[in-house]
């Protein structure tokens, strides 16, 4: 039997995007809008990235923001973007990111892309993408992000935005070939055959 993602559900893969010209524009959808990071919206964050099954607790959460984004606030409010609904609560986040040295030069990371599950199938995931894409290029000339097999819908969204395959591991290449055969996206078609 041929071996697909369901039984590799979290291998690490690291997808990239050489420029940031040309970027798609795609609305959110009526009812929602976007807002950058305020004072608190750490506890949210926590919250939405719990929820989506990403931390055990919201304290782990909290601690991971904590570690990673309070020591630099200027780019956190400047980068760290707020989903929510027009009555303003806050449903999915997304980071726009950095890397001064990512293969040797400065890039921007798509980074911490989340929506409540709740909200899942709502138009809601390509809109969050194409805003911190957006928010990047203000910044920085190319972009990567790092997911894992587990996400193959964000994996669909991140191809259809010309996100390619950083084949960085051993097993990369067998593992985009399961997911070529798996998804059918037709940015994978390099992928089915080898």
């Amino acid at each position: 039997m041929a071996p697909n993602t369901r039984d590799m559900p979290h291998v690490p893969l690291l997808m990239v995007r050489p420029h940031l010209a040309g970027l798609p524009v795609c609305p959110l959808p009526a009812g929602y809008r976007l807002r950058g990071f305020r004072a608190g919206d750490e506890t949210v964050w926590a919250t939405l990235w719990h929820r989506v099954g990403e931390f055990a607790t919201e304290a782990d959460a909290l601690a991971r923001f904590t570690r990673e984004f309070l020591p630099e606030p200027a780019e956190t409010a400047s980068r760290c973007l707020m989903l929510e609904t027009d009555a303003g609560q806050a449903i999915g986040t997304g980071t726009a990111w950095y890397d001064r040295a990512f293969y040797g030069a400065d890039a921007g990371r798509v980074h911490w892309i989340a929506i409540d599950p709740a909200c899942h199938g709502r138009g809601l995931g390509k809109p969050l993408v194409a805003a911190v894409l957006a928010r990047l290029a203000i910044s920085h000339a190319r972009a990567y992000l790092a997911t894992h097999t587990g996400c193959r819908r964000a994996i669909g969204i991140y191809l259809d935005f010309g996100f390619t395959p950083a084949c960085d591991r051993p097993d990369s290449v067998a593992v985009w070939r399961t997911l070529a055969a798996e998804m059918g996206h037709p940015a994978l078609a390099g992928f089915r055959g080898l």
